[in-house]
């Protein structure tokens, strides 16, 4: 039997959690979830949680850090919670609208009930967008509530 280090243990459960969270939701109202459990977003949000978990609750500073971060990763691990790191550049792509994310940089954690947009959809799909938070949930907003999610991007 083989002992997992603890620092993989712990980066695995909070993945776990992140996940969790992102497929369950934890609004303060009733929230639409992404219709594609695991999608890309999903994903990268995952691995900008446990960045900022790793990093006193501050997101990385630009793309190529947190690509950097995501292959430092146990590759074993997180395949169980759905993340290929050998391919994390794919993740900085919706495959709903084709278009890069648009993926906001050193975001600091803030409120727990009302937690940070850390990535979004530039167009999304039938007038709805995946919206990223900072908690590690997902969700596919309209034009309104995008508005008020991400003001004047």
């Amino acid at each position: 039997m083989t002992t997992i280090p603890f620092d993989m243990r712990r980066t695995v459960m909070f993945a776990c959690v992140a996940v969790a969270a992102a497929l369950a939701g934890c609004s303060k109202g009733p929230a639409k979830m992404a219709p594609q459990e695991g999608t890309n977003l999903n994903r990268l949000v995952s691995i900008y949680s446990l960045y900022a978990q790793q990093h006193n609750n501050i997101g990385p500073p630009n793309e190529s850090e947190l690509i950097k971060f995501a292959k430092t990763l146990d590759p074993e691990g997180m395949k169980i919670v759905g993340v290929d790191v050998t391919q994390v550049e794919q993740y900085f792509k919706s495959s709903r609208d084709g278009m890069p994310y648009r993926v906001i940089y050193k975001v600091q954690s803030g409120d727990p009930t009302n937690p940070p947009v850390i990535a979004y959809e530039q167009t999304g799909v039938g007038g709805k967008r995946e919206v990223g938070f900072f908690s590690g949930r997902v969700e596919e907003v309209d034009e309104a509530r995008f508005r008020q999610l991400v003001p004047a991007r």
